[in-house]
């Protein structure tokens, strides 16, 4: 038996749980649902559409070629969270406890900024950096080392996403 705290508290929670179960699972479910069903005449992207029971779309995603695109994607991910722990603990560290109090408001700013750029617009810089034409690519031919593009390679996707 719960105490009486906790029954108070988890029925002060309940209409959020049901709140964030209605927006979120029930929606899911839908898109799971009509997921299967065929598409209709009246559907505006049936011809988006390739023909064909929609139960092969589920059976092409789990085939074994599928399992290599999988497999990078995990791999991408693992690195880019491991690279991104290594930078954002050590700098998070010195702003909570060896900056000086008066900088570290400005430090959480300087940190924060890029987050209200859109998704486009940096992965837009990137594609620039990165790129035939970039500054990396002016000062790789200014030093005689060549063309420099790396855009399209798993470097400049973790890179990016970091």
């Amino acid at each position: 038996m719960l105490p009486r705290d906790q029954k108070t508290s988890l029925l002060q929670a309940l209409p959020a749980w049901l709140l964030l179960g209605a927006l979120l699972l029930l929606p899911l479910g839908l898109m799971l649902k009509d997921s299967f069903r065929p598409p209709s005449e009246e559907d505006e992207i049936a011809d988006l559409v390739v023909t064909g029971a929609p139960q092969t779309h589920y059976q092409a995603a789990f085939r074994a070629s599928a399992a290599t695109i999988y497999w990078r994607s995990f791999w991408v991910a693992s690195l880019t969270t491991a690279i991104t722990l290594a930078i954002g603990y050590p700098v998070a560290y010195y702003i909570a406890l060896i900056a000086p109090k008066n900088r570290r408001a400005l430090l959480l700013i300087a940190v924060a900024v890029p987050f209200w750029t859109s998704l486009v617009i940096r992965t837009s810089a990137w594609k620039l950096i990165l790129g035939t034409g970039g500054p990396i690519d002016l000062l790789s031919k200014a030093l005689g080392a060549g063309e420099f593009d790396w855009n399209g390679t798993p470097t400049a996707v973790i890179l990016s996403l970091v």
